[in-house]
């Protein structure tokens, strides 16, 4: 075999390691999507800068006939009978394998609305510094849909003896909150309180059950500048509760400012609470806490916490219309029971966005992206990408027999395990009040379908669409050709390439794996392909875009 490394540097911190050889691949179907082996002469000097322990790992530099790889050692291989040393290299996937919290981690679901946003949030988190390039723009809704009931009785008040007053007047605001998704809402105003120790209490459909965990939530605003003596309880909401035969412990939330506000304007607090075992009494109240002033309290909800994020403290009451996502109903009388929430739509598990402790950022990421059919990849030069089904690298590739072809196999098999045409994918995880919970993602392409595959994976359920995504991908699986030919510096993985052998049609798909050889100076693509018949469009030259008349004319 002859030797070509004529072209080919690396260095570590920018000391030339003079390799020797090796080879790097791209592969779709891997994270991390490029890996790399390098062989290198044993010199003592560089030995400990490739120490792949190091807290900052190593990053080696490679330039191959122009083309640079910019990659972080992950294993070092000593070779002391023929004085070389074997490097194990791969893109920046390795490292966001690398990092996990040490703590849960609620963040991601402030994020929730674009899953750009959770993904650099977690690059962020894991590789500060790192970040999406601009494009492609690929981007999906993450956003968490619960099932929950509002145990406040009146939460419209449409009666307020349902907030009992204390040390203070009560009266119905009509002003604010105002219509909520076009059902009239009112307010609990607090006026001339008597004492600093001023609240209402609000009366619930049923008692909170020790042991459980509630948040409440409403949304306040001041009226009339307050002022006098005030307490610590000033303008939150504040939940007492009772162990025992003990004194009453209590958990406030963060205080509405006390900044006057018109109109419908008000600021929404909440706090999370655990009823210890042996809790026999548990009130809500909503402060005023000021012997000076006003506030006005409204859309209250009194609901067990099921998951971090904000679906525990959006409001909602049984009168409420029906949305998308969810449909609402009272328990009973109508403003004078709970209201319940119930979901209508196949949506990600409440715990798919909490990120917890010592799960790796990969391992997280991962089954939130592939429900939504999309990968994390981060190539040779460090730049990181989400990448949908349809995404194609920029260039193209023309394999040809007798041209620039050196090997060639071609390989079509139903019984080859990556094609199926269904696909059952179970996801199993605890959550987080310590129940087993497993969730299914079910889909067939035809009907009968004719092989199923299954897929078991331990993470909360992020939503359906793993199962399908599969499948359509699987469908270009059984044909697979593998071609060697001189290296092109440019090829990557997921390029278009179209593939003429002897004795076979014209095939069109994308790049699954590019892998080169620095020693022989060759590269070996395994393709996707499918036949395309003579004269399709696919084998014109330049873009259809481009082309005079219309299709149907050519």
């Amino acid at each position: 075999m002859t030797v070509n490394v004529a072209s080919l540097t690396a260095t570590v911190g920018g000391v030339d390691l003079a390799p020797s050889g090796g080879g790097v691949s791209f592969d779709t179907t891997r994270a991390p999507h490029v890996s790399c082996s390098l062989n290198v002469p044993f010199r003592a000097a560089t030995l400990s800068a490739l120490d792949p322990r190091q807290s900052t790992p190593p990053r080696v530099r490679i330039n191959s006939s122009g083309r640079v790889f910019d990659l972080t050692v992950r294993g070092r291989t000593v070779n002391h009978d023929t004085g070389d040393v074997v490097l194990s290299l791969a893109s920046d996937e390795a490292l966001l394998s690398d990092y996990a919290p040490l703590v849960d981690d609620e963040k991601p679901y402030a994020y929730q609305s674009s899953l750009r946003g959770v993904v650099n949030y977690v690059l962020g988190k894991a590789l500060p510094g790192a970040a999406l390039q601009a494009s492609p723009s690929v981007d999906a809704n993450a956003t968490v849909y619960t099932s929950a009931v509002n145990l406040a009785r009146d939460p419209r008040v449409t009666d307020v003896s349902n907030y009992g007053p204390v040390n203070c007047t009560r009266i119905a605001d009509g002003t604010f909150p105002g219509a909520q998704s076009g059902v009239s809402h009112a307010g609990v105003h607090l006026h001339t309180p008597t004492s600093a120790d001023s609240f209402v209490e609000v009366y619930l459909s049923s008692s909170l059950a020790a042991g459980k965990t509630y948040t409440v939530s409403a949304t306040g605003s001041v009226r009339a500048a307050v002022g006098g003596s005030a307490t610590s309880r000033s303008r939150r909401i504040v939940v007492f509760y009772q162990v025992g035969a003990g004194p009453y412990l209590e958990a406030a939330s963060p205080a509405v400012p006390a900044t006057v506000r018109t109109g419908t304007a008000g600021t929404r607090v909440s706090v999370t609470v655990t009823l210890p075992p042996g809790t026999t009494s548990a009130l809500v109240r909503l402060y005023h806490g000021h012997t000076s002033g006003t506030i006005s309290w409204a859309l209250p909800r009194v609901s067990e916490w099921v998951a971090p994020g904000p679906h525990n403290v959006d409001y909602f009451c049984g009168a409420l219309p029906p949305t998308a996502q969810y449909a609402f109903a009272f328990d009973g009388t109508a403003d004078a029971s709970a209201s319940r929430r119930t979901l209508v739509i196949d949506a990600p598990a409440p715990d798919a966005l909490w990120w917890r402790a010592g799960v790796d950022a990969m391992r997280f990421l991962a089954p939130i992206l592939q429900a939504r059919g999309l990968r994390l990849v981060c190539d040779e030069r460090r730049r990181w990408t989400l990448r949908g089904e349809s995404y194609e690298a920029p260039g193209a590739l023309a394999l040809r027999t007798g041209v620039n072809i050196v090997s060639a196999r071609e390989v079509i098999s139903r019984d080859e395990r990556f094609w199926f045409d269904a696909r059952v994918t179970r996801y199993r995880w605890t959550d987080q009040g310590g129940v087993q919970q497993e969730r299914l993602d079910a889909y067939a392409m035809n009907t009968p379908y004719t092989r199923l595959t299954t897929l078991d994976i331990a993470a909360p359920y992020p939503g359906p669409g793993r199962s399908e995504y599969a499948v359509r991908v699987a469908q270009s699986v059984g044909r697979e050709v593998v071609a060697t030919l001189q290296a092109v510096w440019t090829a990557t993985a997921e390029q278009v390439v179209s593939v003429v052998l002897d004795g076979a049609p014209t095939q069109i798909g994308v790049a699954r794996a590019v892998e080169f050889d620095f020693t022989s100076g060759e590269m070996t693509i395994t393709t996707r392909t499918t036949d395309t018949p003579a004269g399709a469009v696919n084998l014109l030259t330049g873009t259809v875009n481009n082309l005079t008349g219309t299709v149907n004319n050519l």
